[in-house]
């Protein structure tokens, strides 16, 4: 799994051009260490492709909640009406992040659930 190609998909799902996402580098690098600190190793290439993914959608939603954070402007008025889409946004980005995290679920290794004998 290429840094490059998941700041590729990366790019994509924001919207911006190679110069702008470039500078999320180390945003997609640490989305990337993290799904690989929990890929079953030797996945091939499908499993690559869905691991590359899923670190996309985690770098896409972490830089979601950066721009809700510093408070980019995602609102607009009208009258006396004003509809502010970061929450929505927030969302939406989490539930892409688990939809490819489930996606990739074959490639990882399950870090979720404890068998103990009481």
């Amino acid at each position: 799994m290429e840094t490059q190609a998941i700041l590729e998909q990366f790019a994509m799902l924001t919207g911006l051009d190679e110069r702008q996402a470039g500078q999320y580098r180390p945003l997609c690098e640490n989305a990337r260490a993290q799904v690989l600190g929990i890929a079953k190793p030797n996945v091939g290439m499908t499993g690559d492709m869905a691991l590359c993914s899923a670190a996309a959608a985690l770098a896409f939603y972490r830089w979601v909640l950066l721009r809700a954070a510093a408070g980019a402007e995602n609102a607009f008025t009208v009258g006396d009406v004003r509809v502010d889409k970061s929450a929505m946004d927030v969302e939406t980005a989490r539930k892409l992040w688990r939809e490819s995290e489930a996606a990739a679920a074959p490639y990882l290794c399950d870090t979720a659930f404890l068998f103990q004998q009481v």
